[in-house]
């Protein structure tokens, strides 16, 4: 099956869903990828300073990023929805039952690992996340490039 859209979820859309997003868009630029988040906390908020490092340092730019909140409209405008940890996928199928089918884990094809909130920890404790992102986005890029 063709995806022509995927919405990369996290609990505030400042770390994970950013740069889970902005991997998946270099990896696979003929798809849509958006990202939000679970929590109304951070909304219009920019990402931290070291998520934007890390991504300058890979290349990507994320200092026009804003947290904003999904809503079920976003949800069902998406063909695939991202998300970064069990307890986030139950969050989905109770914001958006119709959706359950259609969420996965960002690290689906990593052992469907969760990925950590590295918000408020230490630089390697980012380091750590980007790592598994990268890795998670590198696994959807081999399963859903034409």
């Amino acid at each position: 099956m063709r995806f022509a859209s995927a919405l990369v979820l996290c609990r505030a859309n400042l770390c994970r869903s950013p740069l889970g997003a902005a991997l998946l868009q270099r990896r696979l630029p003929a798809m849509e990828i958006q990202s939000a988040g679970l929590s109304a906390v951070r909304e219009g908020e920019a990402a931290p300073a070291e998520v934007q490092a890390l991504a300058r340092e890979a290349g990507l730019e994320l200092s026009a990023h804003r947290a904003r909140v999904a809503t079920p409209e976003m949800i069902a405008n998406h063909d695939l929805v991202l998300v970064m940890s069990a307890s986030q996928r139950q969050a989905v199928s109770e914001l958006a039952p119709f959706a359950t089918g259609k969420t996965l884990l960002f690290a689906h094809w990593l052992d469907g690992i969760d990925i950590p909130d590295p918000y408020r920890k230490s630089l390697d404790a980012h380091r750590q996340v980007f790592v598994m992102l990268s890795d998670a986005a590198d696994a959807w890029h081999r399963r859903l490039a034409p």
